[in-house]
């Protein structure tokens, strides 16, 4: 996979092609406070 850089919170995060925000910013040690994510959930079906 491809190395890409983002900026969170005015920092630059070095992160692989495909991580979600939330993996990203936890690799980089950055706190994103979160109420419906928990690793061991699978992802919301969409609804209608």
């Amino acid at each position: 996979m491809t190395d890409i850089s983002i900026t969170i919170d005015g920092l630059i995060v070095e992160c692989t092609s495909g991580m979600t925000l939330l993996e990203a910013a936890d690799a980089a040690e950055i706190y994103i406070p979160r109420l419906c994510h928990h690793p061991d959930l699978p992802p919301a079906s969409k609804v209608g």
